[in-house]
């Protein structure tokens, strides 16, 4: 009798687990309160976060994902280059981000390697004194085999 009774106490506990586990999913942490004004609209077939053209830059204490950090202070240091800079993970059609720059005011370039190496590319270029328009080219032909980027 005890070894059917401890079965189905077990069955139940991990019943429960299961129950639990999304609402602690679901709990996820609110964003920070420093947030810039941002404006989620519903795009085809997915949300599009966009910034205020003078939204600043976020800042490490903003994101959610620590490896972002170091590409994040990069481009808080060159927001003006960013935003003469066409974004290659084209954003601007999918997104209707305006610029590299617009990213880097919203979480997408957490998450997207191909902003933060164009933006690493872009400071580094600040730093070297190239212009902008050496950094478009730079990011032409790492992502997109030399070309110039689509008319926007």
């Amino acid at each position: 009798m005890k070894k059917p009774l401890a079965i189905l106490a077990l069955t139940i506990a991990a019943a429960c687990q299961r129950t639990e586990a999304p609402r602690q999913n679901a709990a996820a942490a609110p964003p920070p309160a420093e947030m810039p004004a941002m404006q989620m609209t519903h795009g085809d077939s997915e949300i599009t976060e966009t910034a205020a053209a003078d939204a600043p830059i976020l800042t490490a204490g903003q994101l959610y994902m620590p490896a972002a950090r170091e590409a994040y202070a990069k481009a808080a240091e060159i927001p003006d280059r960013l935003d003469k800079l066409y974004c290659y993970c084209h954003c601007h059609e999918h997104l209707k981000h305006r610029s590299l720059r617009t990213c880097f005011q919203t979480h997408h370039a957490e998450e997207c390697n191909v902003c933060q190496k164009e933006a690493i590319i872009a400071w580094q270029d600040w730093k070297e004194g190239r212009t902008v328009n050496d950094s478009q080219i730079a990011a032409d032909r790492a992502f997109n085999n030399g070309q110039p980027p689509p008319n926007t």
